[in-house]
Formats: structure tokens, C-alpha cells, sequence
């Protein structure tokens, strides 16, 4: 009886689309079928995955014989990969243990992962759980994550925040790889403190990418001004020099080789790749003096006196996100230390 109700609505649906000649629709009319749909994706998608822990809870997933595992009968359903199909069982698990978010998402005042957001928070602070569902009114996406990502750092102690930075430091890397034509690409993870200052640096590098590239008279993306500042940093190189090295030029015979060393020899040490300033060999231009990188943090100041946040009190990195106020604190005591140590 139920499958026969959901499976009229869905013709219902059908039967609408069918019935709209899109280019005959009013703008008004537009927006108001716009949130329509919004609202049936998401009920459809609470029932979805009511539905999709239930077939898991039930082994149901198992009587075909032909999938290994809850995750693989549902890739195959949703037509999603292995991935996907694993955050929803574990979004589906979350809501569980709260209607009214459930609830929420049902009358279409959450997207699916806005649910997801809110019921991470709301496990971690259910005392945080209606004011959560009062911001995602609102309508503003990102001013709901942020909240939800507050609530989150601010419902760990103190101890157990320091026991997750270092669970982030230790999970920390850096990848690279070729695209198919030929670009070099990359992926890195960071703990927070690292990665504000990677952050910070970046940006005051790109400002003067930016700034050479304008004295220049090159007009590009931001983006690539970003990427220009990274190779730079890196690589000692003066922005007002940025740009392919010329054709031809011929590599080093003694240099390494798609990331080995020479020939029967060690990898290169990271001196030798990046020297310092004094390691420099006589003619090589100095390394330009770094730009003034600036981290900002916003802590509100009952937090930063206490040692940590509670409720819904302040503290993260702009750009990064949450941060323990203890880190908020080193990072302050190093500002006054080099502020001190400048010269008058």
C-alpha cells in the first residue's frame, strides 16, 4: 500500500513534467515549481534514506546474493558510487537518533547534506539541536555550516581538542600527479595551525604576483596568481620574473629527474631543492624578501579568558574554520613576540 501511495506521487511528478512547455513558463511561476521540486527531492530523499538503513538493518541487502555488502547494493540502486552510498548509511544512522531534524528534512527546510551537517552538530550538542533548525531557516547555507561546525569544535574539551589537532597533524600530506595533457596537479592536508599560515603566506605571495603581473600590464585570473605564488614561495623565485623559462634552456645534467636523484645516487635533500638565501650559489639572484602574512583570528573574548568555547561562542580561523582556543592563544603569543622582537 505504501510503495502504490510513493509510486503515484512519483507519476503525479511525471505526469507534470511531461505537462510543462519550460519555455512558456513565467518567471514567477518558474521559481515557485523551482521550490516545488526542491521540496519533493528532499522528502523524497528522507525517505530514501529511512529506507536504504532499514534494507541494511533487515540484511535485506543480502538476498540477491549477488552484492557484498550494504554499500554495494545500494551503489547499484542509487546509481552512486561505493563512497556515496557509505555517507548515507552513516547520515541515515545520525538521523535516526533525531525526528525533529528528520522531520525537517521531510517538509523540505533541509537539503540532504544540511541534514547531515546538523545532525553531526546536534549528536555532538543536542542541547544545540532547535537552534540549528532555526538558522537553517534562514535560508543561508553557509551561515548554517559555519554554525554547525562551531557547535561542533566548541562541544569537544579542551584535551580532547589538542588530542585532534594532533590527530589532523598526523594525517597530513601532500600528492601530486600528472593530467592527462601533461599538467602537474596536487592535493594537500593540513592540521589548521599549518594550514592558516600556508594560507596566510599564499596570500600575501599572491598579492605581489598580483601587484608585479599589474606593473607588468597582465591582466589574469586570481587563481592563476595563486598558483604563480606557490612556485614562487617554493622556489625562491622573484615575482617580477615570473613566467616559463625560456625554450632553450637545458637541464642540469646533475639535477634529479621526475622526482629521483642522480643516477646511483640519493634523492636530493631538501636544502638542495630550496636552498636558503646564504645557501645560494654566487650570481644567483637573492631570494625577495617574503611578504607580510597575516592569519586572523576571531575569538570571543569570554573563550579566549576561559581556555575554550562553549555554546555557541566564537573561535576560528578566518579562511580555515574552528580552531581550540588554545591554539587561538599560541597564536597570539607568537604575534607578541615578534611584534617585541621587530626592530623600533
Amino acid at each position: 500500500m505504501l510503495v502504490e501511495i510513493v509510486d503515484q506521487a512519483t507519476g503525479a511528478l511525471r505526469s507534470v513534467l511531461s505537462s510543462i512547455e519550460t519555455d512558456c513558463v513565467s518567471g514567477p511561476d518558474a521559481e515557485a515549481l523551482l521550490e516545488a521540486f526542491v521540496r519533493a527531492e528532499r522528502a523524497a530523499a528522507a525517505g530514501k534514506m529511512a529506507m536504504a538503513r532499514r534494507v541494511a538493518d533487515t540484511n535485506r541487502w543480502a538476498a540477491g546474493g549477488s552484492c557484498r555488502s550494504p554499500q554495494d547494493y545500494l551503489s547499484r540502486k542509487t546509481g552512486s558510487n561505493r563512497g556515496a552510498a557509505s555517507r548515507m548509511l552513516e547520515a541515515a544512522d545520525r538521523l535516526k537518533a533525531l525526528p525533529r531534524t528528520t522531520q525537517a528534512l521531510a517538509e523540505g527546510e533541509l537539503s540532504e547534506s544540511q541534514a547531515d551537517e546538523v545532525a553531526k552538530a546536534a549528536l555532538a550538542d543536542p542541547a544545540a539541536e532547535a537552534g540549528l533548525l532555526e538558522e537553517a531557516k534562514k535560508g543561508d547555507p553557509k551561515a548554517l555550516s559555519d554554525k554547525c561546525r562551531r557547535v561542533r569544535a566548541n562541544a569537544s574539551s579542551a584535551e580532547s581538542a589538542e588530542a585532534r589537532l594532533a590527530r589532523l597533524h598526523a594525517s597530513r600530506y601532500l600528492r601530486s600527479w600528472s593530467s592527462e595533457d601533461g599538467a602537474v596537479m596536487g592535493q594537500f592536508r593540513l592540521d589548521p595551525e599549518a594550514g592558516a599560515r600556508l594560507l596566510a603566506g599564499l596570500e600575501a605571495a599572491t598579492r605581489r604576483v598580483f601587484d608585479a603581473a599589474r606593473r607588468r600590464g597582465q591582466r589574469e585570473d586570481r587563481q592563476a596568481y595563486a598558483a604563480d605564488a606557490l612556485v614562487d614561495l617554493v622556489t625562491n623565485r622573484d615575482p617580477e620574473r615570473a613566467g616559463p623559462a625560456p625554450a632553450d634552456d637545458e637541464p642540469d645534467q646533475n639535477e634529479p629527474d621526475e622526482g629521483h636523484g642522480p643516477a646511483g645516487g640519493e634523492p636530493p635533500s631538501l636544502p638542495a631543492l630550496f636552498p636558503t638565501a646564504s645557501a645560494l650559489p654566487d650570481g644567483a639572484p637573492p631570494r625577495p624578501s617574503p611578504a607580510r602574512a597575516e592569519i586572523v583570528v576571531h575569538v570571543d573574548w569570554p573563550a579566549l579568558r576561559r581556555g575554550y568555547a562553549t555554546d555557541d561562542e566564537l573561535c576560528d580561523i578566518a579562511g580555515v574554520g574552528p580552531v581550540p582556543v588554545s591554539l587561538a592563544r599560541d597564536l597570539a603569543n607568537d604575534a607578541m613576540k615578534e611584534r617585541s622582537a621587530a626592530p623600533a
